[in-house]
């Protein structure tokens, strides 16, 4: 399923078609991207085992995400909010640690409450820059046996990154009854609906997107145990697994039937 992506595209096809094993062929779809190059590429293969299918967006499938049992839901703390940030390497440009501090710092500034970043991964010594306000906890990487604790050592996950369309993070943080403020312009649009966190630009030097966040910060945590529920909830009902094991059968049965017109 191809939506965007077209720098990416061609390297991928060519590795599928070099390699030795003969019987296979591919199918691609091109899902409606508004980049004509995707079409443009797809189109200049003339190869057999190559099958190509034009046609409108059919809508995001999302990434599928396990389901804890007997989640004990997070509560938020009296006069601290806790923010998180997940990353296998944390300066890494891509994540965009860095446009977290004049939030974070805006928050501090207007809540009148003690900020807490708790910051997951790997950073060099004295590659993070101090953020006003803000007391940065730094936390090392973890496995998916720590999944528990590390998503109820803070009550709203940050993922400011305007390069991951679908961070696993996210999903695991709603798993976790955890709500989210993620990039938006991104494939989290697909993941962030209103009732379990808020979409923000953190690469705007407005002031109406640092105001944005403040409210939205404001909104989640006056109503924090209902953010929390609906985010567990969402995940169950819509993330799981077998959830999106259905979409992907619904999408191949699609298939079959252009394949057979």
């Amino acid at each position: 399923m191809v939506d965007n992506r077209a720098d990416y595209i061609r390297d991928t096809i060519d590795s599928l078609l070099v390699q030795d094993y003969p019987h296979f062929d591919i199918t691609v779809v091109n899902d409606g991207s508004p980049d004509p190059r995707v079409r443009e590429i797809l189109d200049s293969y003339a190869d057999p085992r190559l099958r190509v299918i034009h046609q409108d967006n059919t809508g995001f499938i999302r990434t599928a995400v396990s389901i804890p049992e007997g989640l004990a839901l997070p509560t938020l703390a009296n006069g601290v909010l806790q923010f998180g940030f997940v990353a296998s390497q944390i300066a890494d440009p891509r994540k965009g640690f860095s446009a977290l501090a004049p939030f974070l710092s805006a928050v501090a500034a207007r809540s009148g409450k003690t900020v807490q970043l708790h910051a997951y991964g790997w950073a060099r010594e004295g590659s993070l820059a101090n953020i006003p306000g803000v007391a940065l906890v730094l936390q090392p990487r973890f496995s998916s046996a720590d999944l528990g604790r590390v998503y109820s050592s803070f009550d709203i996950l940050l993922c400011p990154s305007r390069l991951d369309n679908s961070p696993n993070v996210v999903t695991e943080a709603f798993a976790h009854g955890v709500p989210v403020i993620g990039q938006s312009g991104t494939g989290m649009d697909s993941y962030i609906q209103q009732e379990v966190g808020s979409l923000i630009d953190f690469h705007s030097s407005e002031d109406s997107a640092l105001q944005r966040f403040v409210d939205s910060v404001q909104q989640i945590s006056e109503h924090y145990d209902s953010f929390s529920a609906r985010a567990a909830h969402y995940a169950k009902d819509q993330l799981s697994p077998s959830a999106i094991g259905r979409e992907y059968l619904g999408l191949y049965d699609q298939l079959l039937v252009k394949g057979c017109s």
